[in-house]
């Protein structure tokens, strides 16, 4: 059940042949900027009611924005073991419980996002959710790989948080097997198996918001 339902959610997402970096000083700009198109309440309103007109460029805004949000931690904790964990008991109630109260506070989660729809597949397979939720994910990992190509430092793929780039691996480049890791300032470097999708035995990530925020928070400088 869990392998189709991966096949459902990402059955859309294809490797990009190009890709834009992201500037974080205009995301900044943009989604704090009212008159925008871009500003986070209403990208955030239209995302939490699953507006199916969001584009590439918004949901780019969307994820990295949320850098922004007084929400955002790199060490908080997405219960995600927990709530595969109710989900492996039964405990379906429980599952989507967790997932709520995790989405409520960071909605662009993509292991939570992903645990929900599984959830929702695992009690009702034909829920009109499931699919929205396949949507939110997939389009999060669009916005993610739109960035590079994860083949070097220059260009590697940027995220939030450490979690989204096993999400990536596993789950759009089918790396079925993870050897270890390694940091090179800005990016965090992953040793893996090689598949089909991704030739390179190390695949690249742009983790610098994410060693921005640690530096901060532990006023390192």
């Amino acid at each position: 059940m869990k392998f189709l339902f991966i096949l459902l959610l990402v059955s859309r997402v294809v490797i990009a042949k190009d890709y834009t970096k992201i500037s974080m000083g205009v995301v900044e700009k943009e989604i704090k900027d009212s008159n925008s198109v871009f500003y986070y309440p209403k990208l955030l309103s239209r995302f939490e009611a699953f507006d199916s007109t969001f584009t590439l460029d918004e949901y780019r805004m969307l994820y990295f924005g949320f850098v922004f949000n007084e929400n955002y931690s790199v060490f908080m904790d997405d219960k995600s073991a927990e709530i595969q964990t109710q989900i492996d008991s039964g405990n379906y109630a429980e599952a989507n419980r967790l997932c709520d109260s995790i989405l409520a506070k960071v909605p662009i989660l993509l292991r939570v996002n992903y645990l929900k729809g599984y959830c929702l597949y695992s009690q009702n397979k034909n829920d009109s959710l499931i699919q929205k939720y396949g949507n939110r994910y997939y389009s999060l990992i669009e916005a993610i790989i739109s960035t590079g190509d994860g083949k070097e430092c220059k260009s590697g793929y940027k995220v939030i948080f450490i979690a989204d780039e096993y999400e990536i691996i596993y789950k759009y480049l089918d790396i079925e097997e993870f050897k270890g890791q390694y940091l090179s300032r800005p990016c965090d470097i992953l040793e893996v198996k090689p598949s089909k999708k991704f030739k390179s035995k190390m695949v690249y990530f742009d983790a610098d918001e994410i060693l921005k925020k640690e530096a901060e928070m532990f006023d390192l400088k």
